[in-house]
């Protein structure tokens, strides 16, 4: 019965974004790529395609130069050469002007892998200090899917946050899982939502196609599986992003990150 549910849950959010939901990204205007260019922060090759390609995509058509600074190669099957290929194909098609991947045992890739927070902070500080970024975008604490890699980035650069406090840092915030895989219906009532689901002092991307992340995990082949192209169809992260600031309390020194922030 619940292998069912899962199936016509997916079969309506699959037909919802076939039948005339397929418009372009909505977004609030915010300004031009004058006020400077955009960085995303993440773990592997693929999260910014999985995870935050409505604010890629709605940044982008804004107008801002799109940095993407991923923390691993994604080695964690001995991909790694491949899945940085992968990224720059991604970045590419996405149109972002710069690409840095990273390959540290500091902080490698994997469940298990054990990350240096000091040194993946010092390697994203030296990038920051490279140009006047508009945002800092990442994961919040929680790392959208729980993966601990995830999860360590956001340590990462809260650690950072703490000496660029003229820079606003944005983190994606994490939903619950019966939130995160019906986006459909969400996105469906977004017009009347988007007040009510604007994080106070951040940011809310929305879209009613999956269209654009579904481009660019195309182009990450060796991590284009079934079990994926579902997420991307059903996933919430594929349609909303809403980009909550990092808050005094997350960037203050020694203060305990929040227990949780479900959506």
């Amino acid at each position: 019965m619940r292998a069912r549910r899962l199936l016509v849950v997916a079969a309506g959010a699959w037909l919802s974004t076939l039948f005339g939901f397929t418009g372009p990204p909505s977004r609030p205007s915010v300004g031009s790529r004058r006020d400077g260019p955009v960085l995303f922060v993440f773990a592997h090759p693929d999260d910014e395609a999985m995870f935050f390609m409505p604010s890629v995509a709605s940044l982008h058509d804004e107008g801002y130069d799109i940095h993407f600074l991923c923390l691993t190669t994604g080695d964690a099957d001995g991909l790694g050469r491949t899945r940085a290929t992968e990224l720059a194909a991604a970045a590419e098609e996405i149109g972002a002007v710069t690409v840095r991947l990273l390959d540290d045992p500091a902080f490698a890739d994997g469940f298990g892998a054990a990350w240096d927070i000091a040194a993946a902070a010092d390697a994203i500080d030296r990038y920051i200090r490279t140009a006047q970024f508009k945002w800092v975008i990442t994961f919040d604490q929680d790392g959208v899917s729980q993966h601990p890699n995830h999860r360590d980035v956001h340590r990462a650069v809260r650690r950072v946050a703490l000496d660029h406090s003229s820079v606003p840092f944005l983190v994606l915030r994490t939903v619950s899982q019966a939130r995160a895989f019906t986006a459909n219906l969400e996105v469906l009532a977004m017009p009347l939502l988007c007040d009510w689901l604007q994080p106070p002092g951040g940011l809310l991307f929305w879209t009613t196609s999956h269209a654009g992340s579904w481009r660019s995990m195309r182009r990450h082949g060796s991590q284009w599986r079934w079990f994926r192209k579902l997420f991307v169809v059903c996933s919430r992260y594929s349609y909303v992003n809403q980009l909550d600031p990092l808050s005094s309390l997350e960037t203050a020194p020694g203060s305990p990150l929040p227990s949780e922030r479900l959506g």
